[in-house]
Parts: structure tokens; C-alpha cells; sequence
């Protein structure tokens, strides 16, 4: 037996916890007691003991124990839901046929007690007047005369009437209260219904009928804003309050509120009037009761100004408006003093006049620059001259006193397009190491003794006649790049500018100034000859703006220089 560092035995230890209580003995014990039967329990707990382990049998067995217990207990329940659902909707029926029968029992001897006593004086009535006839034929057949024969009749109705007079007690206990509610309801049916409304008596006098007093005062609110205040005047000021008489009237007959407010307008002359007021921007003028007047002196001052032509329309400079509306009366005045006070301020009718017109305009030239780090800060070079286009215009012209005080374009249409002129501003930056001069782009002309100019067409450049020896000038400044002699140019000299420009100076008859020479403005640099490929003494001038000198970057001299 193994013992410990001290002597003792080891001692097992035991599972804390769910392990505790869920051990191996504790599981198999639960697989053995899912099996089908106790012989097969015990048969497999032998083999347990023996073998040390539990077959897989014992495992499949248990599951599909597990498997219909759960069944089982599932199909219990459901059935147990159903019986109690069923049992429920049962309980409810039979308590609504309890109610139902409570109810309805009562109010089936309700009615039928009163149909029995309504109906019974009816059925005892037509019974009596049978018997009756029958006691009037019996009286006849036994020989007796009509009026015998009524009287029986009579005396057998009477006899009835005495007899069963407590029938008709009873038809009464029902009718009575039916009867009153009949005429309750007739009463309420003939009130709601007879038109009582309000007669409304103001100053004395009956001005209309309303159906509430709440038409009053909306009457009264709706005056108010139609009041057009003038010479600051408040609200008006109702003189006495008005009376209300409940009477029987037509509805037809009642105002609206609407109509209502045209009555008290017209009952309140003294205070306040129908009329037209005139206003120049805003700001009233006068007030006349004779609108139309107005607007035909109106009309008179625009009438020398007006045309049939639709393009020409004629209204006032200033805002002009008759405005009819409530006016107090006091402010009222005839019309002549009212045009009078109109005619006191010039400006007030002045015309104005607008006319849509139709004409060709020219589209200026637009400006266009744009960044080039092909030239050196500082430097501007135009790069394309531009050209003004021509577009066609529908204007709204508009002036007064036939002085033109504004010009709104409708529609433009572009006859020519206008072609901008772009200037390059360059963003070269010019470092410590440069040694020349950059040229102004200010060119001047290089031969001013010249006695002639040759085309520009199909050739490279300008030919410039001038005498035998004529000095040559620099149109700019910058760096000599080339003094030779080319057998096409003859002797030439090249300028760099620095600037993206090269000019070319061909055929000289000899040169003053040598390759990596820097040249001002208008310095001398040769004299005019004929050397090279050359007709006659002339000076040939270049421009190139690349220094391939290809044909592409040829640009036209006459863009630069102007001869004198």
C-alpha cells in the first residue's frame, strides 16, 4: 500500500461541486433504472460488475426511454389543454343561455301581457258587435219591428260595455304612456323645427335675425376689418348695444354673419360708408365715393402713352392703387379735391414705359489668364489675341418720362462667338545661377530706317526692306544663343528672352554681338545685308516660342512688333 512522504496513507480525493453529485455510479445507476425491465436491469448490472463497464445497449435503451417518457408527458398535456379549453367554452355557453334566458323570459311575459291587454277590448268588440247582429236578426225572425230589432242590438252592446269595461282600464294603462310620448316627441319635433331665432333691433330699428348672438359680434369684427383706417382712426365706436327678441322666423330668413356686417354698414352712414381710396406707394391720398370718377382720370393721364403695339405697355412709375373698401365717412371727399391733392405732388404720375426691343450687340472681348511655368515670374505674354462676337438681344426696356432708367436682357442669341484674349503669366522662378536678362515682353521694332514689308503667308517669318547697312536692333532683351552664318539665313543672330520667346535675325551683312553676349532692349546687333538665300537687302525677323525652331512654333512677328 503506498504511503505518503510522512508515513501515512493517501487519502482519495473527492469531487467538489456539480461533480460531486454527478459521478459515474450516480449516472450509471440512472442508465440502469431507464431500462425496459428489472430482469434486463439486473442482467446488466452483473455484466457492469464483471466486465468493470457498461455496454453501449445500455446507453441506445436509455435514450429511447428518455425519448418516450418526454413523448408521453408531451401528449398528456395537450390533451389536458384541450379538455380544459372544451370545458371552458362550455362553461360560457350554458352561462349565456342562463342570461339569456333571465332576460328573455321577462320580457317575453312583458310583452305578451301587453299585447293581451291591448288586443283584448278588440277581440271582445268584434265578438259583441256578432252577437249584436245576431240578437237583431233573432228579434226580426220573431215578428218584431227594426226599431224593436235596433234597441235589442243597442241593449246587447250596453250590457257588453258594462260587462267588460275592466278590459279597457287595462288597454288604457298601456296607451296612456305611449300617447304622451307621442305628443313629448311631436312638442320637441315642432320646436326644434318652427325657426326661433333672434331679432336683432339696433338704433331703434330691426336690421335682421340671427341664430345666436355670436353672429353679432362676428358681424361687428367683420366691419371693423373692413374698415380702411384714415387719418388714424381707431376702431369705430359703436354707439348703443343692440337688442335681442326670441321670435318665430324662417331660417331662410336669418343673416350670416356676412350679410349681417353689409346691413350694419348700411345702417351706419353717419359713421361709416362704402368708398375708394387712392394710394401712391403705399400712402393714402384721399378717399371719394365715386370710384369710377377716379379711375377715369386715371386712365386720361395714361391714355397719350398707350398703343396697340403689344410690345409697348404704359403704367406709372409710382405704385398707383385704388383700393375700394369701408371708409369712415368723415374722411370722404368729392372727387376734384381728391385729384387736386394727387395733382399737388409732379412725381406722383410720372409714365413709365416699357418696350420689349430687338437689336444686335457686340460681345466684349473677355481677358483670360492663365498660369505658365514656361516664363518667369513677373513676366505676361499674350498667348491669343481675342476677338469681340455679335449676339442678337430681346430686351424689356423700361422709361420714365422717356428717359431710359433700366435694360433687362429676355433672350440672347449668339450670332458670332467671341474669341478671349488668353494672357500667360508665368511662375518660373528665377534662381541665383541665371545669368542673362529676361526680356519685358515690350517689344520694339528692330530696323526703324525700313523702306518696306514683305508677306507673312507661306513663310517662316517678316521680311523687312531697309538699305544696305541699316542697324539692326534687339526688339527685347535677353541672351545671344546663335551669331553664324547658315546658308539659308545667311549671317543671323538668335535671342533667347527668357520668357518662352526666341527671335531670329536673318541675312545681315555682318554681326555685332557674339554667342553668350547679353543684349538689352533696342541694343544694336548687326546691319541689314543680303547674305544667305536672300533677294535684295532685307532684314528677316522670327519668332519662335520653342527653341526647336520647328515650323509649329513659328508665331506671327506683327503680333509683337508694330512698324512705325
Amino acid at each position: 500500500m503506498p504511503t505518503n512522504a510522512n508515513g501515512s496513507a493517501p487519502r482519495d480525493k473527492k469531487p467538489r461541486g456539480p461533480a460531486r453529485l454527478l459521478n459515474k455510479k450516480t449516472v450509471e445507476k440512472a442508465l440502469v433504472n431507464l431500462q425496459r425491465g428489472a430482469n434486463d436491469a439486473a442482467v446488466l448490472e452483473l455484466r457492469r460488475r464483471e466486465s468493470g463497464k457498461l455496454p453501449a445497449r445500455v446507453l441506445v435503451n436509455a435514450l429511447g426511454q428518455l425519448f418516450y417518457r418526454a413523448g408521453t408527458q408531451t401528449e398528456y398535456l395537450f390533451v389536458w389543454v384541450l379538455r380544459f379549453a372544451r370545458a371552458l367554452a362550455l362553461g360560457l355557453w350554458h352561462a349565456a343561455q342562463g342570461l339569456a334566458a333571465a332576460f328573455a323570459l321577462p320580457a317575453a311575459h312583458f310583452f305578451s301581457t301587453m299585447w293581451r291587454d291591448l288586443s283584448a277590448p278588440w277581440r271582445r268588440m268584434l265578438r259583441g258587435a256578432q252577437n249584436a247582429r245576431a240578437a237583431m236578426r233573432e228579434e226580426q225572425l220573431a215578428g218584431g219591428e227594426a226599431s224593436a230589432a235596433s234597441a235589442a242590438g243597442a241593449a246587447y252592446v250596453r250590457r257588453g260595455v258594462r260587462a267588460n269595461r275592466h278590459l279597457l282600464a287595462a288597454a288604457l294603462n298601456w296607451l296612456l304612456p305611449v300617447g304622451a310620448a307621442a305628443v313629448m316627441a311631436f312638442t320637441v319635433y315642432s320646436v326644434m323645427h318652427n325657426g326661433f331665432s333672434l331679432r336683432v333691433t339696433y338704433n331703434g330699428e330691426v336690421i335682421g335675425f340671427v341664430e345666436s348672438d355670436t353672429v353679432w359680434d362676428s358681424a361687428v369684427q367683420i366691419v371693423n376689418s373692413r374698415i380702411v383706417a384714415a387719418d388714424g382712426a381707431e376702431e369705430m365706436a359703436w354707439g348703443s348695444e343692440p337688442e335681442f327678441t326670441i321670435v318665430p322666423v324662417d331660417p331662410a330668413a336669418r343673416s350670416s354673419a356676412s350679410r349681417m356686417a353689409d346691413t350694419l354698414i348700411t345702417n351706419s352712414s353717419d359713421k361709416i360708408q362704402n368708398a375708394t381710396g387712392i394710394y401712391v406707394d403705399d400712402a393714402l391720398i384721399g378717399v371719394s365715393d365715386d370710384g369710377a370718377a377716379l379711375q377715369d382720370a386715371l386712365n386720361e393721364v395714361l391714355a397719350p402713352y398707350q398703343s396697340d403695339d403689344p410690345n409697348h405697355r404704359v403704367a406709372f412709375a409710382h405704385n398707383v392703387q385704388l383700393v375700394s373698401g369701408v371708409y369712415y365717412t368723415s374722411s370722404v371727399r368729392s372727387t376734384s379735391d381728391v385729384l387736386a391733392s394727387l395733382n399737388a405732388v409732379p412725381d406722383y404720375l410720372q409714365i413709365q414705359t416699357i418696350d420689349v426691343e430687338e437689336y444686335d450687340e457686340e460681345i466684349p472681348v473677355e481677358t483670360i489668364e492663365q498660369e505658365s511655368d514656361q516664363y518667369y515670374e513677373g513676366v505676361r505674354r499674350t498667348i491669343q489675341r481675342g476677338s469681340a462676337g455679335t449676339q442678337h438681344v430681346v430686351a424689356e426696356v423700361t422709361r420714365i418720362n422717356g428717359e431710359e432708367v433700366s435694360r433687362v436682357p429676355l433672350q440672347t442669341t449668339v450670332i458670332e462667338e467671341m474669341t478671349p484674349t488668353i494672357v500667360a503669366v508665368g511662375t518660373l522662378e528665377r534662381t541665383t545661377s541665371f545669368i542673362g536678362q529676361v526680356g519685358s515682353g515690350q517689344w520694339t521694332f528692330p530696323v526703324p530706317g525700313y523702306t518696306g514689308m514683305g508677306t507673312y503667308a507661306g513663310h517662316r517669318g517678316y521680311d523687312f526692306q531697309a538699305p544696305y547697312g541699316s542697324p539692326i536692333y534687339a526688339c527685347d532683351g535677353g541672351t545671344v544663343v546663335n551669331a553664324e552664318r547658315h546658308w539659308s539665313w545667311g549671317n543671323y543672330v538668335r535671342i533667347d528672352h527668357h520668357n518662352g520667346l526666341y527671335s531670329l535675325y536673318a541675312h545681315c551683312s555682318s554681326l555685332a554681338v557674339s554667342v553668350g553676349q547679353t543684349v538689352g532692349r533696342g541694343q544694336l546687333i548687326g546691319y541689314v545685308g543680303q547674305t544667305g538665300t536672300a533677294s535684295g537687302n532685307h532684314l528677316h525677323l522670327e519668332v519662335w516660342t520653342d527653341p526647336s525652331g520647328a515650323r509649329w512654333c513659328l508665331a506671327n512677328p506683327l503680333s509683337y512688333v508694330t512698324p512705325p
